[in-house]
């Protein structure tokens, strides 16, 4: 039977190799969003943001998983294998992921 990419999706926001995968990029994000300049009204946020993930890594990033896996540099990457779930994302192109998934996971409202 074959798994839904809602399902991989999900199962892959979870895991935690994935996880840890994603706390030490957030950190490498954060601190430079942290001296980040010229951003404008929504750099407070992005700060305050990139405050919480130094803090503690772990838990910012058992939080921003399950969103950073239904994400496009992410989502196609994934497959359920013998072992279990597993994704082919490589750091460099999860980097550039949470990058632009930055203020989302700040919670910046972009809309009207």
């Amino acid at each position: 039977m074959a798994v839904s990419q809602s399902r991989l999706e999900s199962m892959l926001g979870v895991d935690p190799i994935f996880i840890s995968r994603c706390a030490p990029i957030m950190c490498d994000v954060a601190s430079t969003v942290l001296v980040e300049t010229g951003i404008g009204p929504t750099h407070q946020q992005r700060a305050d943001y990139a405050r919480k993930v130094i803090a503690s890594p772990s838990l910012a990033a058992i939080q921003a998983a399950p969103f950073l896996a239904q994400t496009t540099n992410v989502a196609s990457t994934i497959s359920f294998e013998d072992t279990g779930i597993t994704t082919t994302v490589t750091d460099p192109a999860l980097l550039s992921q949470i990058n632009a998934s930055w203020n989302d996971l700040s919670g910046i409202d972009t809309g009207n």
